[in-house]
């Protein structure tokens, strides 16, 4: 399934100028990419975010390493590591271990691209990253692997919606067993999560 249109400003006459994040997103990636010497395309400097692009290591749901730089995808919040959810009859399973397998196996062989919006408390860059053209996080979230992070950002909250009424990922359980949010779980169990 495609990514829905991204929200965008609509011109005189209803045409817009672009459809997709993806697509604003590429145009933005070129002309940084443009505009930047070769050699500087994949390092940040002081006070400067560039794009990242290359072979993904996954860390955990929502977090990948790239070219020696730790990345946060933005708006999206992946079932913990150590996170149960309640399938059809309550009986949990391991929807946090299945998110980091998810999105290994997405990235398996394949460049991934980061355009970074910020550097968070642990250093890390809060990306939109891309895969084939799409949209990392939309993927984990319509897939039922990683929650909207709201507090954040609403763009994922449709994708949510349709993971949950589809009964996708860690919403397999359906209305009557939902699982805590990621982040309800890690303040739960400050101890046992490892997050960042």
């Amino acid at each position: 399934m495609k990514n829905p249109p991204a929200p965008v400003p609509v011109a005189p006459g209803g045409r817009t100028p672009f459809r997709t994040l993806g697509h604003v997103l590429v145009v933005v990636v070129v002309v940084v990419l443009v505009a930047l010497p070769p050699r500087q395309a994949n390092t940040a400097r002081t006070g400067e975010v560039v794009p990242v692009t290359g072979a993904a290591t996954v860390l955990d749901g929502d977090s990948l390493r790239i070219d020696g730089q730790e990345i946060r995808l933005h708006g999206v919040d992946a079932w913990e590591a150590q996170q149960t959810c309640p399938d059809q009859k309550g009986q949990p399973f391991p929807c946090g271990a299945m998110a980091s397998a998810f999105l290994q196996e997405l990235v398996k062989d394949e460049p991934v691209l980061c355009i970074p919006l910020l550097r968070d408390r642990y250093r890390r860059l809060v990306s939109h990253c891309l895969l084939r053209g799409r949209d990392l996080g939309w993927i984990l979230v319509e897939k039922g692997w990683a929650v909207a992070y709201t507090r954040y950002s609403d763009y994922y909250r449709s994708s949510e919606q349709q993971a949950r009424d589809q009964r996708l990922g860690g919403w397999r359980g359906g209305a009557s067993h939902e699982p805590r949010s990621p982040e309800t779980w890690r303040i739960a169990n400050r101890s046992r999560s490892n997050h960042r």
